[in-house]
Order: C-alpha cells, then structure tokens, then sequence
C-alpha cells in the first residue's frame, strides 16, 4: 500500500476481511471498538542479526557475519483513526516517525469510527529498509445489545404473550458505508420499534445497510410466544456477507406472572 507513507486517510484501501497480519506484528485485531483498546507487537524475539539467528534478508547491514545487535524497526504512518501508545492510553504516544528499538507491545486505540473496513492503518518497516512496510488494518466499529435489566445470571427476563414489552437498546457505533447490521430473533421471540405491538405486526429478523446508516442507539421492545430461554443477535456484517462483529442476548422469556 504505497500511499500510507504519505496520506493513509484520504484514501480508500482495498478491503481485507477481516485482517492482515504481517509476520512480525504480532496479537494484532481487525475489529477496534471506538475508545477501545487493543494490543499488537512489532518485531520479534528473534528478530536480529546475531550469527544464531536467521537474518531477515540478505542486506549487508543484516548479514549474519556483522556483530548482533536488536534491530529498529520506525512506524511509518498511523491513521487519524487510531492513536498509538506504549504503554496505558495517554502515556507515551507513538507517532509516524517513532523508532522502536527490539520488539515493542503498543496499545492502539480506537480514535475515529471506520468508513470503510480496514481503514485504520499503522505502518511500521525496518529503519534499514523504509520501502520495506508492514501494516496493520483495524476497522473502528463495534455493536452492542444493552437491556434494561440482567438477571443474576446474566439473561433479559422478559414476560411472554402476544405483545412486545422488554425494550433493549441496540446501538451501532460505525460510520461504515460498506456492509449491513443485521437483528435476528430464534424460536418464539420477536421484537418491534414499538413498544406494545402485536406479536403480528412484530420482526424476526431486520437487515439495515450500510451501518453508518443506522449508527445511534435504537430502542426495540421484545416479545415471546413461547417460554424458555431465547437469543437475540446482532451482528455486523462484511460486503461479502461474512461476520465480521457479533453479540447475543441471552433471553429468558416467562409466560406466568414473573
């Protein structure tokens, strides 16, 4: 990807699904929640031109002969996207620029929600070898299902009936103009945007695309037919149709009086 050395912001990557992990960047995710945090390595142990080690290429400067020494490896460029840091957020910030003595565990946070997947890129090369880049490509998005209440064992009690009573707030954070969301109900649960609708007037299963499209807090209220444990999901979906985010909702639908 030529252009991330010079704006990888303005411009439209191809689309990696979900991920890819260069060889020596290392507990690296596609999938990077807006304020959330996850961690990635750049270098490897044995990344060096020590005689026991396999030197990464043939150059003079890393021929086994020369004395060893860790190698440094410079980020590159870093999306506006996402910011990097050593250690905890907002201690010790690593920009473009930055050089990386040995391996090195980063923390990158999700600054910016992604318009397109794998839009949020860090670029990292040997400092011997700047053309020589390695990315990583996070896409800024996340999908929740937040009810009103849990039980102690951590499901939705809701009452069972031909209405929809519970609400649960499903919330999309993603500028994404790529992909669908996709809410869907099993066995007897059904749910609808408005509170107290018939269980005849209610969905199974709602597709919405592209998600920036719904990218807000949406109330649902749910409803069951049936009694017993239930799951609704929420998932967000790739433009090949894959799963690239997803959450349940455990769901315990009672038909008495709770």
């Amino acid at each position: 990807m030529d252009t991330l050395t010079t704006s990888v912001d303005r411009v439209k990557p191809i689309f990696f699904s979900p991920f890819v992990m260069p060889a020596w960047i290392r507990r690296a995710s596609g999938a990077l929640p807006p304020g959330g945090t996850l961690g990635l390595r750049v270098g490897d142990m044995s990344d060096s031109n020590g005689p026991w080690q396999t030197p990464c290429c043939n150059c003079p400067e890393h021929a086994a002969w020369n004395v060893q020494e860790t190698k440094t490896n410079v980020v590159r460029a870093v999306s506006a996207k996402i910011r990097l840091w050593r250690d905890s957020v907002g201690t010790d910030a690593v920009a473009a620029g930055t050089r990386l003595a040995g391996p090195t565990d980063l923390l990158a946070e999700g600054v910016e929600p992604s318009e397109y997947f794998g839009d949020a890129v860090a670029a990292f090369s040997h400092e011997l070898h700047p053309a020589d880049t390695q990315c990583v490509f996070y896409t800024v998005a996340d999908v929740r299902l937040d009810p009103d209440t849990l039980s102690a064992e951590g499901r939705c009690l809701i009452r069972g009936g031909g209405t929809c009573t519970a609400r649960v707030s499903v919330v999309t954070e993603s500028w994404l103009e790529e992909g669908t969301v996709r809410l869907t109900s099993d066995g007897g649960l059904f749910f609808s945007g408005t509170p107290g609708a018939p269980a005849a007037s209610a969905l199974t299963f709602q597709t919405n695309g592209p998600p920036g499209s719904v990218d807000a807090v949406r109330d649902f209220w749910l409803g069951a037919t049936n009694g017993g444990p239930q799951t609704l999901t929420y998932v967000l979906l790739d433009p090949y149709g894959s799963t690239f985010l997803s959450t349940n909702l455990a769901v315990e639908a009672v038909i008495d009086k709770l």
